[in-house]
């Protein structure tokens, strides 16, 4: 088989995993714009529920009950190579928008530079393991929740639409209620908590 038909097998392969995925799965411009978007994406854009375009295709999410763009959430994924964000509300749940460069782009060339952006529904079990587990309340787990997941303290100020004193405090407790002494242990022992693992709360 010559270079370029296989090149070409490889992107019909990559075109039937894109369009099969049952996650929301976005390629984003560094500027906010959707250049393709699987079927199960275009669903919920459909809906505008959780997920929108404005006017100029540019991708938006619904926090609470507004309407927010998410390029920043593209530039640090485009400079990092990951970057995620929460969407939802009380009312509905949360989810998580993740961002990944999308490989062989250069965050050197913002004209070209593509992220690829995908939707994950929280289980319902999430916060009800975590709170049974360590006795959390609703708004320590959600915050437990997006640690584990990779947030930053800003971030999760953020997503939630609370004060970072407010976050901070949240964290305290956590610490206090998981016996764990540093961020990496506490997040380490969520992801155990999220596994199954029995031992997470020892």
């Amino acid at each position: 088989m010559n270079p370029t038909s296989l090149i070409e097998t490889f992107a019909a392969i990559g075109r039937q995993l894109f369009d099969s995925c049952d996650q929301a799965v976005f390629a984003v411009a560094a500027d906010g714009r959707v250049v393709d978007l699987n079927p199960a994406a275009r669903r919920l854009v459909a809906q505008h529920r959780l997920l929108a375009c404005d006017a100029f295709g540019r991708l938006q999410v619904r926090r609470q009950s507004r309407w927010c763009e998410v390029a920043d959430d593209i530039g640090r994924a485009l400079q990092g190579g990951v970057s995620q964000t929460g969407v939802g509300g009380q009312d509905e749940g949360w989810s998580v928008l993740g961002f990944n460069r999308l490989p062989g782009t250069e965050a050197r060339e913002p004209g070209h530079a593509v992220a690829i952006a995908t939707l994950r529904p929280q289980r319902g079990d999430d916060d009800a393991s975590l709170r049974s587990r360590w006795r959390l309340t609703p708004a320590e787990a959600r915050v437990a929740r997006l640690l584990a997941r990779g947030a930053s303290p800003a971030q999760i100020a953020n997503t939630l639409e609370v004060r970072m004193s407010t976050v901070r405090t949240h964290l305290q407790h956590l610490y206090e209620k998981t016996g764990a002494k540093r961020q990496v242990e506490l997040v380490a022992r969520l992801l155990a908590a999220a596994s199954g693992d029995a031992t997470a709360a020892v």
